[in-house]
């Protein structure tokens, strides 16, 4: 087959009859001179790069406690991909559901190796929780009772994208 195709560059023979005297598949010659490895099937959604980097990103987001759930990462693919899709995206990149009980307990290990954390529990607070996207919640009597500027440490109540809708980050009490 090399020497044929060899024949073929050359312009010493054509396609047709190269592929009679060497008795090759013409069909089979052709594809190997233009080497052309044509997949079947459709061409998949997102391209190989871009797969590896949105994984990687829901890798760090899941250590950092914040994991995107199956609809946050459908979304992410335009046209809304259905349950072969994803299965085949995690399949492919090693990537598994986890429980909503995993995530929290991500969260309190992300959260109790924080520095601020571990100097507010010094100071003698006692009911700090994760806010997970903004700052830290704490206590509001502590807050009144032992730091002299309550406004840095405002309650704010926001949805964590990790826990079902009708949870609040406030029920995720560590003490």
């Amino acid at each position: 087959m090399e020497t044929a195709l060899k024949l073929i560059d050359n312009g010493t023979l054509s396609l047709r009859n190269a592929a009679k005297q060497f008795k090759i598949d013409k069909s089979a010659l052709s594809r190997r001179r233009t080497r052309s490895l044509v997949k079947q099937g459709r061409k998949t959604s997102l391209t190989k790069e871009m797969e590896v980097d949105l994984s990687d990103k829901i890798k760090i987001m899941a250590k950092w406690g914040s994991a995107l759930t199956k609809p946050e990462i459908q979304a992410i693919k335009e046209g809304r991909p259905g349950k072969d899709w994803f299965k085949n995206f995690c399949k492919r990149n090693r990537l598994s559901q986890k429980t909503q009980v995993y995530y929290v307990t991500q969260i309190l290990k992300v959260f109790e190796s924080d520095v601020e954390v571990k100097y507010l529990r010094r100071k003698g607070f006692k009911f700090i929780f994760p806010a997970i996207e903004e700052k830290y919640f704490i206590n509001k009597s502590d807050i009144e009772m032992k730091l002299p500027e309550p406004e840095i440490y405002v309650e704010r109540l926001s949805e964590c994208s990790c826990l079902p809708s009708s949870a609040n980050p406030v029920r995720v009490w560590y003490c």
